[in-house]
């Protein structure tokens, strides 16, 4: 009869082995559980075009195919393949919605490719993950955008295995009073932007007074002026 040798490692080499399987183990855990930077920014785009689904189903903005007022007449619609639909007919795709009764009713999206989309990505919270912040100007459907200042941002920032999203919509409440707010990008723990205004003798197109603008994540505390940045690094 043939006998197996078998050849223990000594003690301490069996423990390092055994934390270099564990080490292993919970680093393909984490790396199955977060995604790497290009994948999670992937993903975080899905999720503003499903944010997008989601507000035309609701009725607040226009689709992109059908945000032009001129494609309406009558009940029917003229649509950009030059055929003439039925509302009825024209609402059977279910990516056609047409607003009503909100305040935005002329209101659409751009292409998901056209440059008016801008995208900033951090790690706002400080939980691993990267978090989305998408800034646009809506696309008048009422083709009235020529001295067009609002605008709209969407914050959407990692909870769990799901995303709390915070939309800020910047419109002219008052041209010579709180003025329109622009954020622009994320860094970690804060919201950079300008506040734009109109002075009294600005035309239309071209607002002349512009500050920048700091906002705490998540206290929303607000840090404006001049050397902005400066001020809220040094009060935070």
């Amino acid at each position: 009869m043939k006998h197996k040798l078998i050849v223990r490692l000594p003690l301490f080499l069996e423990f390092i082995a055994l934390l270099l399987f564990c080490f292993a183990c919970k680093h393909a855990a984490l790396n199955k559980k977060i995604p790497d930077g290009r994948t999670q920014q992937y993903l975080l785009k899905k999720k503003f075009a499903q944010w997008q689904a989601d507000a035309i189903k609701a009725s607040l903005f226009w689709a992109n195919d059908s945000c032009d007022m001129s494609f309406f007449e009558e009940g029917t619609i003229i649509a950009p393949d030059g055929n003439t639909y039925t509302q009825k007919e024209w609402l059977k795709d279910p990516s056609h919605y047409l607003p009503k009764n909100t305040d935005y009713d002329d209101w659409g999206f751009d292409a998901p490719t056209d440059k008016s989309y801008k995208y900033s990505y951090t790690d706002l919270n400080a939980d691993g993950r990267l978090d989305q912040l998408v800034f646009f100007w809506p696309k008048h459907c009422d083709s009235s955008n020529g001295a067009s200042w609002e605008t709209v941002a969407v914050l959407f920032v990692s909870s769990g295995d799901d995303f709390i999203i915070n939309t800020f919509v910047s419109e002219d409440n008052d041209s010579y009073g709180a003025g329109f707010y622009m954020p622009s990008k994320i860094d970690s723990g804060m919201i950079m932007g300008s506040i734009i205004k109109f002075a009294h003798e600005d035309p239309m197109c071209c607002p002349s007074i512009s500050k920048d603008v700091v906002l705490d994540y998540p206290s929303w505390k607000q840090t404006y002026g001049e050397n902005t940045l400066e001020k809220y690094m040094k009060n935070r």
